[in-house]
């Protein structure tokens, strides 16, 4: 689907700073992250379309954070992966449409069961048999899946902002949704300064600029061709038939008072 560009808001430019041109993929051997680099990045192949994977952190558990939707990629992990991998393995991936990943042409190459079957691919080449999965937003669709589906694999699944249900349960929710989508659709831009201005409405800890690395340097890049679209009816995103699913008996939180890094690093994986 092609859209007009927008300029991009008078406010974002200031908040985010320069951005590049929109499409513009990173080098290969670029580093989303200043402090770490990783030890092993590479490519799967899923049906002509190539998706960037890269492990952090020689030794310890595997844990691994899915894409989100195309709003952003991996960089938006800066503040987080360089001192997991300090006791992880720790695995990103650039969904499809975004990063360094491909923008495969036509709405059914992204479905949600595109996004879960690359975040598995990745797993499956890094060799991560048994992995602590991270979900934030609606990635937690795709680890709860995977924790329903492979139990056996799966020690811990920690959501942050997420939801395992892509159908709205209210009247005020579907209409949220219908109307984030006809903004999406109609001016880019503008749904990233009101999205990202809604989950870091304070100044950022580095430079004080809230979107810096995230939206910021990721947005122009999620401009593709196509997009991740809502049903205009109900708002539901694309899940393969908008099944409900939840985390099996054998996928597991820390709970309160077990910190979740101890926890972790307290089990063999």
């Amino acid at each position: 689907m092609n859209m007009p560009r927008q300029p991009w808001p008078e406010r974002f430019d200031q908040v985010a700073g320069p951005l590049p041109e929109p499409g513009v993929v990173p080098a290969a051997d670029a580093s989303p992250y200043n402090t770490v680099q990783a030890v092993h990045q590479g490519f799967i192949d899923r049906d002509g379309v190539k998706i960037w994977y890269a492990v952090r952190g020689d030794s310890g558990p595997w844990i691994a954070f899915a894409p989100p939707l195309q709003i952003v990629h991996s960089q938006m992990l800066k503040g987080t992966v360089p001192y997991l991998s300090r006791h992880f393995r720790v695995v990103t991936v650039d969904g499809r449409s975004n990063g360094r990943s491909d923008r495969p042409m036509g709405q059914d190459a992204y479905s949600f069961d595109h996004f879960y079957a690359d975040f598995v691919a990745a797993l499956d080449a890094v060799g991560a048999e048994r992995v602590a999965l991270v979900g934030i937003s609606a990635a937690a669709m795709t680890v709860l899946r995977l924790a329903a589906e492979q139990p056996h694999r799966v020690t811990h699944v920690v959501t942050a902002g997420g939801f395992a249900d892509s159908l709205p349960g209210d009247e005020k929710l579907a209409q949220r949704l219908k109307m984030e989508s006809a903004l999406l659709g109609r001016d880019w831009p503008a749904y990233i300064d009101w999205f990202m201005s809604t989950i870091f409405n304070e100044p950022h800890s580095i430079c004080g600029r809230p979107f810096d690395g995230l939206c910021g340097d990721a947005g122009p890049r999620a401009t593709g061709p196509a997009r991740i679209g809502r049903d205009a009816r109900t708002g539901a995103l694309p899940t393969g038939g908008n099944r409900r699913r939840g985390a099996s008996r054998t996928a597991h939180c820390a709970g309160a008072g077990q910190p979740l890094l101890g926890a972790m690093k307290a089990q063999t994986m």
